[in-house]
C-alpha cells in the first residue's frame, strides 16, 4: 500500500503541472542486499491520442537514490523520453489515515483471538493436571498397568503439544503487541505532519493511443538482511538438520506491504571496479618519506542486528489422512548466478519501515555431522559435546548467527563462518553430565645432581580417572587432549615420560606433539566403564638454572 501526501506548495508552474498525469503506483517488488534494496514499482498511464504524456509518480521516499532512479515499458507501444527526480512536502492525506486504522483495528481483532486461544489452553492444561493428580491419588487402577502406561504416554504428548502451543502464543502477542505500538507511534506522528518526499517525472510518447504499463525501479538505503540458522542435533548427536532463514529489517521510509521479496548476496554498496595497483615505497629511517600517489578508500558495511521472531518460520504440522486433500507447502527459488545467489520467497511478504527485524525461512541446508566428546583432564574437569559440520551442498553457505537445539533443549548460539562446499566447522553443544572426570598429580620430584654430575631432572606425571555413567544410553567415543611443555631454550630438555599407550599418530597429531606439546587420544566407554589415563616428562637442566613453567 502506498503512502498518500497532499501537496503543499507545487514546485511546478499551474500550467506545466496541468500537463501532467499523477498516477497511482503499485509496490510489486523488493531486493534485499545488505545497506540496500532495489525497489520496483509499476503502474499504468492512458492516453486517448499519440503523442507525448508526462507521468508523476509518487511519493518516493528520501532515501531512494535519485541517481538510481530507472523507467522501462513493461507494455505498449510508448518509449521514454525523459525522467527527472523532485523534491516535494505534503501532509497525509484522509485516505492513508483510514488505512492505519484499519490495520490498527486488525491487530486488535487479532489480539482479541489470541486471548481467547490462551483461556483455551490453559482449561486444555488444567484437565491435564486434574488427570495427574487422579493418577498420583490411585483413582483410575482399573485401566491396569498397560492402560496407564498408555495414558501417561497421552498426557505426556498433550501436555507437550498444549506447551509448544503456550509458547507460540506468546511470542505471537509480543509480535502483535510491537505492531500495535508502531501503529499508534505513525498515526500520532503523522497527524497532519508535513513531511518531505521524492517524486518522479517521466515523459512519455505514446506511438499510438492506449494504456501503458511503466516499471519505475530504485534503490534505497537503510535496508538490511542477514543469515541466520537454526541447527537442530538429535539427543544421540547422528543427525543434524539445518534450517537457513533470512533476517530482514527496513527503515527506508516506505512500507513493503504485500510485495515479491527476494533476498540476494550481492553487495552492490562494493563496486564494480577492482582496486588499482599502487605504487609501494621503501625509506630509510631519517629521510623524507615518500608521499603515496593514492588515497585510502575507507568503506564500511553496516551490520543488520536484531531479534528473532517467528513470522514465517517451519513449525510441525500434520497431513490429512485424506491423500487428495494433501498440498505441498512453498518453497523458497534459489537462484546461483555465480557471483551470488537470491533467494526469492515464494508468498507475497511485508516488512514494514520501523527498525523492526523479521524472519523469513529460506532453505534447508544439507551438512554432514561428526559429533564427539571432548576432554582436556587438566583444564576442566568437564566433557564437552561438540560436533564437526561439514557442508554437503552446491552453493557456499554466508557467516551468520546460529541458534543451536539438542533434541528438545536450546543450548546457545553459535557463529557460522563461510562455509564452501567441502569446508567444515565445529559447532560446541555444551556439557555431556554423563561423563564424570577426577584429575591429579600423582607424581612430583625432583632429582638433585650428585658429586660427579650437574643436571637436575624433575619428574611429573599426572592422572585422570574418567567414567560414563551406567544410565547412558550407549557407547561413547572421547576425544581427550594434554599438553606436556615445550622446550624454548636448548639448555632445557624435556622428555614424554610414562605416556598412556595409543595416542593418535597422524601426521597432524606428530606436528602438534613436536611444535606444542599436545597429544591425542581416542577412547571408547561403555555405559558404567571406568578408564584411567596417565601421561607425564621430565625436564633436565643445569643446576644453576631455574627454569620457569607457564601457558600462552
Amino acid at each position: 500500500m502506498m503512502t498518500i501526501f497532499v501537496p503543499l506548495a507545487p514546485l511546478l508552474p499551474q500550467q506545466e503541472e496541468a500537463e501532467a498525469q499523477a498516477v497511482a503506483s503499485t509496490l510489486e517488488r523488493v531486493t534485499v542486499y545488505s545497506g540496500q534494496a532495489l525497489v520496483e514499482r509499476t503502474f499504468e498511464i492512458t492516453v486517448a491520442e499519440a503523442g507525448a504524456a508526462t507521468a508523476l509518480v509518487g511519493p518516493l521516499p528520501m532515501a531512494a537514490a535519485a541517481s538510481s532512479v530507472q523507467a522501462r515499458i513493461d507494455d505498449g507501444l510508448v518509449v521514454i523520453q525523459g525522467l527527472e527526480m523532485r523534491q516535494r512536502n505534503g501532509a497525509l492525506d484522509e485516505t492513508a489515515r483510514d488505512a492505519l486504522f484499519a490495520q490498527m483495528e486488525a491487530v486488535q481483532r487479532q489480539l482479541r483471538e489470541l486471548e481467547s486461544g490462551q483461556k483455551a489452553v490453559a482449561v486444555g492444561r488444567g484437565l491435564i493436571d486434574a488427570v495427574v493428580t487422579s493418577v498420583q491419588e490411585g483413582g483410575l487402577k482399573d485401566l491396569g498397568t498397560s492402560g496407564l502406561s498408555a495414558l501417561f504416554n497421552e498426557v505426556a504428548q498433550q501436555a507437550q503439544n498444549l506447551d509448544q502451543e503456550k509458547a507460540a502464543q506468546e511470542r505471537r502477542r509480543e509480535l502483535l503487541l510491537t505492531d500495535l505500538a508502531d501503529l499508534q507511534k505513525r498515526l500520532g506522528s503523522n497527524q497532519g505532519a508535513v513531511r518531505p518526499y521524492q517524486e518522479a517525472r517521466i515523459s512519455l510518447f505514446f506511438q499510438q493511443r492506449g494504456t501503458a504499463r511503466v516499471r519505475l525501479s530504485y534503490l534505497v538505503s537503510g535496508s538490511y538482511w542477514e543469515p541466520v540458522y537454526d541447527v537442530r542435533l538429535d539427543p544421540e548427536l547422528t543427525r543434524v538438520q539445518v534450517g537457513l532463514a533470512g533476517r530482514v529489517r527496513q527503515d527506508s521510509g516506505e512500507d513493503w506491504d504485500d510485495v515479491a521479496l527476494a533476498l540476494s548476496t550481492a553487495r552492490p554498496m562494493i563496486g564494480l571496479d577492482p582496486p588499482p595497483i599502487p605504487r609501494r615505497w621503501v625509506h630509510v629511517a631519517g629521510n623524507r618519506p615518500a608521499r603515496s600517489i593514492y588515497g585510502e578508500n575507507d568503506m564500511a558495511m553496516t551490520e543488520a542486528l536484531g531479534y528473532l521472531d517467528d513470522s514465517g518460520a517451519a513449525s510441525g504440522s500434520t497431513i490429512s489422512a485424506n491423500k487428495d486433500a494433501y498440498e505441498a507447502a512453498p518453497v523458497v527459488t534459489v537462484n546461483d548466478l555465480g557471483l551470488s545467489q537470491q533467494f526469492q520467497l515464494p508468498d507475497q511478504a511485508s516488512v514494514l519501515s520501523n527498525g523492526q527485524p523479521k524472519k523469513f525461512r529460506l532453505v534447508e541446508v544439507p551438512l554432514e555431522v561428526r559429533p564427539e566428546r571432548y576432554v582436556v583432564p587438566s583444564l576442566s574437569t568437564r566433557c564437552f559435546l561438540r560436533a564437526e559440520v561439514t557442508s554437503s551442498g552446491d552453493a557456499p553457505l554466508l557467516p551468520g548467527p546460529a541458534k543451536v537445539f539438542l533434541g528438545p533443549d536450546y543450548l546457545g548460539e553459535a557463529t557460522f563462518p563461510v562455509l564452501r562446499p567441502g569446508d567444515s566447522t565445529m559447532l560446541n553443544l555444551g556439557v555431556d553430565p554423563n561423563l564424570s572426570i577426577e584429575f591429579e598429580r600423582v607424581i612430583d620430584e625432583r632429582d638433585e645432581p650428585g658429586t660427579f654430575k650437574s643436571t637436575v631432572k624433575q619428574t611429573r606425571v599426572y592422572e585422570a580417572r574418567l567414567s560414563l555413567s551406567r544410565s547412558a544410553s550407549r557407547a561413547v567415543e572421547v576425544l581427550i587432549e594434554e599438553v606436556i611443555p615445550v622446550s624454548q631454550d636448548d639448555r632445557l630438555k624435556i622428555t614424554p615420560y610414562k605416556m598412556h599407550a595409543g595416542a593418535l599418530d597422524t601426521k597432524e597429531d606428530r606436528k602438534d606433539r613436536e611444535e606444542r606439546g599436545i597429544w591425542r587420544w581416542r577412547v571408547r566407554f561403555e555405559p558404567g566403564q571406568e578408564r584411567v589415563l596417565r601421561w607425564g616428562y621430565i625436564a633436565a637442566f643445569h643446576e644453576r638454572y631455574t627454569p620457569t613453567f607457564g601457558n600462552r
